[in-house]
């Protein structure tokens, strides 16, 4: 995913299992400024060989020079979802937390992939969660921003740019009739309206 304006300071991500994550890394890093390797929870799958249980994916976070926008985003207290108890004491010091919560930091435990049937978009596959994207976009953008998506999959990082008001390209090699049905449920003015931009004046064009 890439967050774009004409002022520069872009920020890229990438989202990929540790093993490729490593492999891109470094080519990127050959034009763009590392920010954060976010380690997202992904659960669900079973050791192999002399391996340990992989439980994690990679969310690459790289910028274009100094970052137009960076804002911190917090995360509410967590709770049992069974008492309602808060599940930490923070060391005597919850009095003087911050009462819209944490700070969001570059581990993130609540991201495993939706598997209910009920909750994806694609029959039979495991559907990213928009919470994913929607960090993203909220770290790196403001309102009015322009997000650029290659791989639209289930449509997660459209929805999310929808919902928090920014402007957004999305590429679907196989079909993208899952994504325009996901926005015609949730958001039937934009599944049936024109971009509001010149999306070639977005791109270089070189010989």
């Amino acid at each position: 995913m890439l967050s774009s304006s004409e002022a520069g300071g872009e920020a890229f991500f990438l989202y990929a299992m540790p093993e490729l994550a490593v492999q891109f890394a470094p080519i990127i890093s050959e034009r763009l400024d590392f920010r954060h390797w976010i380690a997202l929870t992904m659960k669900g799958t079973y050791p192999r060989g002399n391996k340990l249980y992989p439980a994690h994916y990679a969310l690459l976070y790289y910028t274009r020079g100094k970052p137009r926008v960076f804002n911190r985003i917090r995360l509410p207290i967590q709770t049992c979802r069974h008492c309602g108890k808060e599940l930490r004491d923070y060391g005597g010091h919850r009095s003087k937390m911050n009462p819209e919560g944490v700070n969001l930091t570059d581990f993130w435990e609540d991201t495993s992939p939706n598997r209910h049937r009920k909750f994806k978009v694609r029959p039979g596959v495991n559907e990213l969660k928009l919470v994913i994207p929607e960090r993203a976009i909220l770290i790196s953008t403001n309102p009015g921003d322009i997000i650029l998506d290659p791989f639209g999959g289930g449509g997660s990082t459209y929805q999310a740019a929808e919902i928090h008001h920014r402007n957004w390209i999305g590429i679907e090699l196989y079909d993208s009739e899952h994504i325009r049905k996901r926005f015609e449920a949730g958001h039937v003015f934009s599944a049936n309206r024109e971009p509001g931009f010149d999306v070639g004046a977005l791109f270089t064009h070189e010989e």
